[in-house]
């Protein structure tokens, strides 16, 4: 997926841009950037392996970072990123 990312992004340029190794779980894209990879990502199907167990999700949007996005778990407030760590 983060090779798929960097392609979307580099577009046709020769010069790149972006490389996979810039795209950590920390990195925030500009909105022009992200403008970009919404219609290219939208339905893309994603295939993880989770606490042994295989799943298949697709894409639906690109809302926020995992720090920013958050839910409650056993009554506390966690962002995305905290729960994975």
């Amino acid at each position: 997926l983060i090779n798929l990312i960097c392609d979307i992004l580099n577009g046709d340029e020769r010069e790149v841009r972006f490389h996979p190794n810039q795209l950590r779980s920390n990195t925030q894209l500009q909105p022009e950037h992200l403008n970009l990879l919404i219609p290219e990502l939208k339905g893309v199907c994603i295939h993880t392996t989770h606490r042994n167990q295989d799943r298949i999700y697709r894409i639906k949007n690109i809302l926020s970072t995992a720090v920013s996005m958050k839910f409650e778990r056993d009554g506390k407030e966690v962002s995305v990123a905290e729960y994975f760590r």
